[in-house]
C-alpha cells in the first residue's frame, strides 16, 4: 500500500533538492520570465484580437462539438475567415478551454505556457550546441526579450511556430546521443507545418541542410533515419493533401478521423507568398522582400502595435550589431571539417533567411527567425564576455532597456493597444445580449465583429453555420452580415432593432433622448426607448440613427405640387418607402423636367428599399444636374459604402465636404469610410 502521507512529507525536500540541481542563472531567468509574462495576464493587452478570438472559438467548437465553426469535423486547417487559419493552436488550446471554459485567460494560457517553456528549451539547445555560459546568456535574453514577452501574453495562432520548432530542434540535437529521439524530432517538425504557413518553406530547407550534414558525418543509423522519415511523412500527409485540394480545386476530404477543407477563399499562403519560382516576377519580388527583411532587421519595428512597443524592438535597439557578430562566430564554428552540433543553429538561421525571399515579412510573419535573432545575440555576448568593460556595458544596456520596456508595457502601452484589441467589445456584446431576445445591431467598426459575438456568448457553431449570411461569400475574408439574431453593420439592421452596440464616436451622432446608454471602455450599448421616427418640426429629414449610418436626407422638392410633396414626406416618415417612391416618381412625371432635389428623394427611397443600383443612378443624375449638390454626393457615398466600394465612398464624401466644410455629418461619414479602409488593410496585412 502506498504511504501517501510519507510521500507528501518528503515532497518539499525532493523539490528543493531538484531546484538546487538547476542552474541558478537559468532558475533566475525562469523566475523573471514568469513574472513579466504573468503580471496582469489577460488584461494586457486589453480585449481580444480578432485572430486570437477566432482560434479560441474554434478550439471551443472542437472540444465541445468536434467541428469548427464552418462545419468541418476535426479539420487539419481551420476555414476561419475563408482563407484559412492554422489548426495546431486550436488543438493545443482545446484542452485548456475545455477545462477552464472559454475566456480571454484560457485562450491565451497555452501561449503563456509555451513562452515560459521556451526559456529552458533554449538553454538546453545552447548547452548542447555551444556551451553552458552562452546558454545562460541566451536564457536571460529570451526571458527579457520584448518580442517574446509579448507573444507569450496573447494568442495569435502563428506564434506557436517558434516554440514547436525550438522543441523539435532540441530533440534533434539530443538525438545525436539518443538516436531514438530523431523520430520524435521529425514528428515535431511535421507538426510545425500545422502551426503557420512560413513552415512550408523553413521546415524543408532546414531538414535538407541538417539531413545532408548528418548523413555526411554518419550521425544516425540508417534504420533510424528511415523510421524518422516515415513518421514525418505520416504526420505531414494531411497538410500536403490540404495544399493539393486547394491548389487544384478538389472537393473537401471528409473522413471519420479528420477532414481536409477546401477553403471558400484563396488560401492565405498563396496571397502573401512569392511562391512561383518560375515566374519572371519571382526574382524582382524576392529582392524587394529581402530589402524589407533587412529594413525590419535594422529597425526591429513593423509599426504594428501587437508586435512591438516602439523604441524597444525584438531585443532592444542595440541588438542587431550583436546578432551580426554572433552570426559570424556561428559561421566560424560550423565551418570545421569535423562534426559541429552548432551547425544546426546555422541551418536554422539559413532557413529563416531563405524564407524572407518568399514572404514580405513583418514581425509575426518572421517569427521563426526571431529565436535565431536571440541566440545569435547570446553567442556574441558569450564571445565578448571575456572583456570585462564590454560585459559590464552589456549588462547595463540590457538591464536598463528591460526596465524601460517593462514600465512602458505595463504603463502607457495598454491604452495604445486598446483599439487594436477592441478593448471592452466583448463586455458590451454580453451586456447587449442580455437586454433583449430580439435583434441586436452591432457596429461594423470592428474587424470581423461576429467572431466576438461567438466568443463572448459561446454560441453553438451549428446554429451559426445554419443561419449565417455573408456580405461577400467566397472572399478571402468573408464579412458576416448576420447570423441568428445578430446583425453586423447598420446597413444590415432593420429599423425595429431595439439594442445597438456602437463606438463612442457613433454614439455622439445618435439622439440621446431615444436611447438609454451603457458605456464601456471603448463601446456603448444603446437601448431604444422611443419609436424610431418622430414627426419632424422643420421639414422632412431622417432620424439621427439614419443620419449616422445612411446620411439619408430627403429634401423638400422645389415642385409647385406642395400637397403631393407633403404626401411624400408623410409616407417617408411613416417608413412606407414603396408608397413614398410611387409618389416621388409620379411627381417627377408631373414636373416633366427632372429636379435635383426630387431625384435625391427618389434615390433615398431606392436606398431604403435596398435597390442600390437604382439609388446610385438617381443620385448621379441629381449631381449631373446640380454639380455642387453636396447632399446628393453625401447620400451617394453611403450607397457605395453599403456596396463596400470604399474608394468611391471616400471620393464623393470628400467632394461633399469641400462644398460644405466642417459639416459634422459628412465629416463623420468620411472618417467612417477611412477607418473601414484602414481596418481592412490592417486585417489583410497582419498575417
Amino acid at each position: 500500500m502506498i504511504d501517501l502521507g510519507g510521500w507528501m512529507r518528503r515532497l518539499p525536500g525532493q523539490l528543493f533538492a531538484a531546484a538546487r540541481r538547476v542552474d541558478p542563472v537559468l532558475l533566475s531567468a525562469m523566475v523573471i520570465g514568469l513574472l513579466v509574462r504573468t503580471w496582469a495576464f489577460g488584461s494586457i493587452p486589453p480585449g481580444l484580437n480578432q485572430d486570437e478570438a477566432s482560434t479560441a472559438y474554434d478550439a471551443f467548437c472542437l472540444i465541445h462539438y468536434g467541428m469548427d465553426r464552418n462545419g468541418f469535423h476535426l479539420p487539419v486547417m481551420l476555414v476561419s475567415w475563408g482563407s484559412g487559419m492554422y489548426s495546431l493552436a486550436a488543438y493545443v488550446a482545446a484542452p485548456f478551454i475545455g477545462l477552464l471554459g472559454l475566456s480571454v485567460f484560457s485562450a491565451r494560457l497555452p501561449f503563456l505556457v509555451a513562452g515560459f517553456a521556451a526559456i529552458p528549451l533554449l538553454y538546453l539547445l545552447l548547452c548542447d550546441t555551444v556551451d553552458r555560459h552562452t546558454a545562460r546568456i541566451g536564457a536571460v535574453l529570451l526571458a527579457l526579450s520584448p518580442w517574446h514577452i509579448m507573444v507569450s501574453r496573447w494568442g495569435l495562432d502563428s506564434n506557436l511556430l517558434p516554440f514547436v520548432f525550438l522543441l523539435a530542434t532540441v530533440l534533434l540535437v539530443r538525438s545525436l546521443r539518443r538516436p531514438v529521439l530523431l523520430v520524435a524530432a521529425c514528428i515535431a517538425y511535421a507538426l510545425a507545418l500545422y502551426s503557420y504557413g512560413t513552415a512550408y518553406v523553413v521546415v524543408p530547407v532546414f531538414l535538407v541542410l541538417v539531413g545532408i550534414y548528418g548523413v555526411r558525418h554518419r550521425r544516425w543509423p540508417l534504420a533510424t533515419i528511415l523510421r524518422s522519415a516515415g513518421a514525418f511523412a505520416l504526420v505531414a500527409t494531411p497538410i500536403v493533401l490540404y495544399l493539393l485540394v486547394n491548389r487544384f480545386g478538389w472537393q473537401s476530404i471528409r473522413t471519420p478521423f479528420f477532414s481536409i477543407p477546401r477553403l471558400t477563399g484563396v488560401p492565405r499562403y498563396q496571397t502573401m507568398g512569392n511562391l512561383n519560382v518560375l515566374s519572371a516576377e519571382f526574382f524582382p519580388r524576392a529582392v524587394s522582400n529581402l530589402k524589407i527583411a533587412w529594413s525590419l532587421f535594422r529597425s526591429q519595428n513593423d509599426e504594428l502595435i501587437w508586435n512591438g512597443v516602439p523604441g524597444y524592438g525584438i531585443l532592444y535597439w542595440f541588438s542587431p550589431v550583436l546578432v551580426v557578430v554572433g552570426m559570424a562566430v556561428l559561421v566560424g564554428q560550423s565551418m570545421s571539417s569535423r562534426f559541429q552540433s552548432a551547425f544546426f543553429l546555422l541551418a536554422w538561421c539559413v532557413a529563416a533567411m531563405a524564407l524572407t525571399a518568399f514572404v514580405s515579412v513583418n514581425i509575426n510573419r518572421a517569427n521563426i527567425a526571431l529565436v535565431p535573432f536571440v541566440f545569435c545575440a547570446a553567442i556574441a555576448c558569450g564571445f565578448l564576455w571575456q572583456h570585462k568593460l564590454i560585459a559590464i556595458t552589456l549588462c547595463l544596456l540590457f538591464g536598463l532597456s528591460g526596465i524601460g520596456f517593462i514600465s512602458n508595457y505595463f504603463g502607457p502601452y495598454r491604452e495604445r493597444a486598446a483599439p487594436a484589441f477592441f478593448a471592452s467589445f466583448g463586455e458590451a456584446i454580453r451586456y447587449a445580449s442580455a437586454q433583449t431576445e430580439g435583434e441586436i445591431c452591432i457596429t461594423s467598426h470592428v474587424s470581423m465583429p461576429y467572431i466576438f459575438v461567438l466568443f463572448a456568448n459561446r454560441e453553438d457553431p451549428r446554429e451559426f453555420y445554419r443561419t449565417v449570411h455573408y456580405d461577400n461569400p467566397g472572399a478571402e475574408f468573408q464579412n458576416v452580415a448576420s447570423f441568428s439574431r445578430y446583425r453586423f453593420g447598420f446597413q444590415n439592421c432593420s429599423e425595429a432593432a431595439r439594442v445597438l452596440v456602437v463606438t463612442h464616436d457613433e454614439e455622439e451622432g445618435l439622439a440621446g433622448e431615444q436611447f438609454s446608454a451603457k458605456r464601456f471602455e471603448r463601446y456603448t450599448v444603446l437601448t431604444r426607448q422611443e419609436p424610431l421616427f418622430r414627426p419632424p418640426e422643420d421639414g422632412p429629414h431622417t432620424n439621427d440613427l439614419q443620419r449616422l449610418t445612411f446620411a439619408a436626407k430627403p429634401t423638400t422638392s422645389a415642385s409647385p405640387s406642395s400637397a403631393t410633396n407633403a404626401s411624400f414626406v408623410t409616407l417617408f416618415n411613416q417608413q412606407k418607402y414603396d408608397e413614398a417612391l410611387h409618389v416621388a416618381l409620379s411627381l417627377r412625371e408631373e414636373q416633366g423636367s427632372p429636379d435635383p432635389s426630387l431625384l435625391n428623394n427618389i434615390g433615398l427611397c431606392y436606398y431604403k428599399l435596398a435597390r442600390y443600383p437604382e439609388a446610385e443612378r438617381a443620385y448621379l443624375e441629381a449631381i449631373k444636374l446640380r454639380p455642387e449638390y453636396e447632399t446628393a454626393m453625401d447620400n451617394l457615398s453611403l450607397v457605395y459604402a453599403r456596396q463596400n466600394r470604399l474608394d468611391l465612398a471616400v471620393s464623393y464624401a470628400e467632394r461633399a465636404l469641400q462644398l460644405r466644410p466642417g459639416d459634422p455629418g459628412i465629416s463623420r461619414h468620411l472618417a467612417s469610410y477611412r477607418r473601414r479602409e484602414s481596418e481592412a488593410g490592417a486585417a489583410a496585412s497582419a498575417k
